[in-house]
C-alpha cells in the first residue's frame, strides 16, 4: 500500500488547514497509485493461472444507493483486470435459495471472491448468510470467522497509514458502534496503539464534544448529517474521516460533519471515505488469493 505522496502532502499543508480540493486530490492520488499496484498484481495472477481473478457481487432486489455502488466496484475492478460478475436476484427469492446461491460461488474453483451486497430484505438474517460465505472468499470482511477486515475501516486506516502518522498514543475517537464500521474500525486503532473512545446515539452531547475536543483521529459513522459542526472545538493538528453518506432532497450527498472544519485534514464527501471503501475491497481480494496461494503452497 503506497503512501508517499500522501505523507508529503500533508507535511506541505501542517502549517494550514488543507481545503476541500486538495483533501479529495489527496486521497485520489493514494488510490490511483495503489490501483496501478494492484492491476500488476492481478496481471500477474492472470498470467500464472491462465485466467483473470473474479469477484462474484449478489444483488437481492433493487436499490438505487446499490446500484450506484456496484457500478463504481465494477468499474474499479474492470480497470485492475478482474472479471465482474453481477447476479442480479429478486428480492423474493426464499433464504435457503439464497443460501444456495453463495454454496454455489463458494464452490466454484474460478470465483476468487463473493460479497453480498447490502442491503438485503429485512425479512432475512445478514448475519446467518454472511456467515454462508466461505471465509477464503469473503472479500467485504463480514462473515463472523472473517480473514479480512470490513472495507470502510481498511480502507481508512490504510490511508492513515500513508499519511505518515505516528498513530501510537494517539488519541482516536470513533463515532458510532455498527458491525460493519464502527467496532472494526475501532479494532484496527486500537491495533495501531491508539488510545480509543467509541462513542454512539446515546453518548451525552456534552461529553460527545469533550472527546472530539482532545481526539487527534476522529472517524464519524453515525448517519447523521451536520452531527460535527465548526463551532465545536478540535485539535488543529487532527485527522477527520467523515464515514457518512447522506442524501438530501435534490439528491446531493452531505457527510455527518459541516466542510471546511479547523482541522489539519478532513476527507470529503463525496469523494473521500467511498473511495477508500472500494480500493479496499481489492486489496482484500488480493490477500485472499495471497492466503489460498500460501495454503496451496505456492
Amino acid at each position: 500500500m503506497r503512501g508517499k505522496p500522501a505523507a508529503s502532502a500533508l507535511a506541505e499543508s501542517e502549517e494550514n488547514n488543507m481545503a476541500t480540493t486538495e483533501a479529495k486530490e489527496m486521497i485520489k492520488k493514494f488510490v490511483s497509485a495503489n490501483k496501478e499496484g494492484l492491476k500488476q498484481y492481478f496481471k500477474s495472477f492472470t498470467e500464472a493461472m491462465h485466467r483473470r481473478p473474479c469477484l462474484v457481487i449478489l444483488q437481492v432486489g433493487e436499490n438505487k444507493a446499490s446500484e450506484s455502488y456496484i457500478r463504481g466496484k465494477v468499474k474499479d475492478g474492470e480497470e485492475m483486470g478482474v472479471d465482474m460478475v453481477v447476479r442480479r436476484i429478486p428480492d423474493t427469492i426464499p433464504a435457503h435459495s439464497l443460501r444456495r446461491e453463495i454454496y454455489s460461488c463458494d464452490d466454484d474453483p474460478n470465483v476468487d471472491a463473493v460479497m453480498l451486497q447490502l442491503p438485503i430484505p429485512e425479512r432475512m438474517d445478514v448475519g446467518i448468510l454472511m456467515d454462508c460465505i466461505n471465509v477464503a472468499k469473503d472479500v467485504d470482511g463480514f462473515n463472523s470467522r472473517s480473514k479480512c477486515y470490513p472495507c470502510t475501516p481498511l480502507g481508512i486506516i490504510s490511508f492513515i497509514n500513508a499519511l505518515g502518522v505516528d498513530t501510537a498514543g494517539k488519541n482516536a475517537v470513533v463515532i458510532g458502534r455498527s458491525d460493519i464500521v464502527g467496532k472494526p474500525m475501532a479494532d484496527m486503532l486500537l491495533s495501531k496503539d491508539c488510545s480509543v473512545t467509541v462513542c454512539h446515539s446515546k453518548t451525552p452531547k456534552e461529553e460527545l464534544e469533550r472527546y472530539i475536543a482532545n481526539a487527534d483521529i476522529l472517524v464519524v459513522a453515525a448517519g447523521k448529517r451536520g452531527l460535527i459542526t465548526k463551532d465545536m472545538k478540535f485539535k488543529p493538528s487532527a485527522i477527520v474521516m467523515d464515514v457518512g453518506i447522506n442524501v438530501d432532497e435534490e439528491g446531493h450527498l452531505h457527510g455527518d460533519c459541516e466542510p471546511d472544519l479547523p482541522v489539519l485534514f478532513q476527507s470529503p464527501v463525496p469523494g473521500g471515505v467511498g473511495l477508500l471503501t472500494r480500493l479496499a475491497l481489492f486489496f482484500n481480494l488480493q490477500m485472499l488469493i495471497q492466503n489460498r496461494g500460501k495454503k496451496n503452497g505456492k
